[in-house]
């Protein structure tokens, strides 16, 4: 005769318990630095109305048009540095409203505007293909904000790795010093923002190690990333990546 026997439980490894609380932690801080950048582009953009007249037939027409191609790979691009899908499509949309054959007057070309050195230390092939231009624009990204002194708080670390972005690294450097020089917190954007336009004064841009740049264009260039992606926010209809951030898991940068 069998005798019954009552299963027994497997135990629980204490090693997968902390990987998913890890996971969890991870997920949470995620998700509060998207909903803060998120917040900090709305508050930034301020009234959008007079903005979004002037913008919003166009942008729409792009957004049916030109995004719905890309979005997946934008969306893919920022998990893997983790970051609102919306900020890599908003630099993008200033870059170069999405067009992959877009080229500036210094020989950056495509979807996001990579030089051609920077395209190969990246590793891009084809400059106009717009999977490896939004893959290597966000890496470009991350190396930027990777840079910056980790003690910078969220969400100004992220506006000036925007505006290193657009007027490079070496001359946003430069601005931080400059607000440095004059008293200013040189971990602010506002504060840096205020000072990046004095590149283009020569007693100013004279005490610094690189010299001229056009200190306005990173300013608008911020400003109008600030824009897009709260239009982004409002057309696309999704709350700011909280959901995602969660199910996600990705790693915190540092």
């Amino acid at each position: 005769m069998l005798i019954g026997c009552q299963a027994r439980e497997k135990a629980v490894d204490p090693a997968q318990v902390r990987a998913a609380a890890e996971a969890a932690e991870r997920a949470a801080a995620s998700a509060e630095r998207a909903r803060q950048l998120a917040q900090s582009a709305s508050d930034a953009a301020g009234d959008m109305r007079k903005f979004r007249y002037a913008e919003s037939r166009q942008f729409q027409k792009r957004l049916a048009s030109q995004l719905a191609p890309y979005r997946g790979w934008f969306q893919q691009a920022a998990h893997l540095i983790d970051v609102d899908w919306r900020l890599l499509a908003a630099i993008a949309y200033q870059e170069s409203r999405w067009d992959p054959l877009a080229e500036s007057d210094n020989g950056a070309l495509g979807v996001m505007m990579l030089t051609e050195s920077t395209a190969r230390e990246l590793g891009v092939t084809d400059r106009a293909n717009p999977r490896q231009s939004i893959f290597a624009g966000a890496r470009y990204f991350d190396r930027l904000h990777r840079k910056l002194p980790k003690h910078i708080p969220e969400p100004d670390r992220t506006w000036l790795a925007v505006a290193a972005y657009n007027v490079g690294f070496g001359h946003l450097e430069d601005a931080r010093v400059l607000t440095q020089m004059r008293g200013k917190d040189p971990d602010s954007w506002d504060a840096v923002r205020e000072h990046l336009p004095l590149l283009e004064t020569e007693a100013w841009y004279g005490q610094l190690k690189r010299g001229f740049a056009r200190g306005s264009e990173p300013v608008q260039f911020v400003g109008r990333v600030q824009r897009f992606m709260t239009l982004l926010d409002w057309e696309t209809g999704e709350a700011t990546v909280l959901d995602e951030a969660f199910s996600s898991g990705a790693e915190p940068r540092s």
